[in-house]
């Protein structure tokens, strides 16, 4: 509850500070691919676990280069993890973390299309699982960190966004093992369409 308390906050206080500064607003849908992976202690066998993101954006311009992009997100990371069996060899299994994940983007454009953009990050998760089933108990259920990237934005509407994001909460419930202490790392190809263009 706390949580979704101070995400509804942070987008309250986005959209009423768009509001004031007479930003044009542009939305639309946004989907791509994610390479993750989970650092952090007894992390050295892992590797990139390939997912989604799926949602959409408001983009509020606050002048000609520079605009606020809120986004939310259903998005999938974790990572493929690498553990001994009992003859000796090793087995590989999917680690899975579903996040409703909320992106605010601070971006630049130039006249050309192209763009940069970083910013903070929050997440909820909404499902775990390790090997099909059921990891949710242990988990941390709040996640955070910062990211940057780059994209293209033709005149259309039509975008496109590569960036990473390094998460800086331990995605382990602390309650559960204060000592070990893993985030999550993804990699995300963005497309997206915007309406309200000029």
């Amino acid at each position: 509850m706390k949580t979704s308390l101070k995400i509804a906050m942070v987008l309250a206080i986005t959209f009423a500070t768009m509001q004031h500064v007479n930003a044009q607003i542009k939305f639309g849908p946004v989907a791509g691919l994610n390479i993750s992976n989970v650092s952090g202690d007894n992390t050295d066998n892992n590797s990139m676990l390939l997912g989604a993101h799926l949602g959409g954006l408001v983009n509020f311009s606050l002048s000609d280069n520079l605009s606020v992009e809120p986004q939310v997100l259903y998005s999938m990371k974790g990572a493929n993890v690498e553990l001994e069996d009992l003859l000796g060899g090793s087995e590989t299994y999917a680690y899975r973390l579903s996040y409703l994940e909320i992106p605010i983007w601070i971006r630049y454009q130039l006249e050309s299309g192209l763009n940069f953009q970083a910013g903070p990050y929050i997440g909820i998760l909404l499902a775990a699982d390790f090997d099909g089933e059921d990891a949710k108990d242990g988990m941390n259920s709040f996640d955070f960190g910062v990211g940057g990237g780059l994209g293209y934005q033709l005149e259309n509407g039509l975008g496109f966004g590569l960036n990473y994001n390094l998460g800086l909460a331990n995605i382990n419930d602390n309650e559960t093992d204060e000592d070990f202490s893993n985030a999550n790392n993804c990699i995300k190809f963005s497309v997206s369409y915007t309406f309200g263009n000029d």
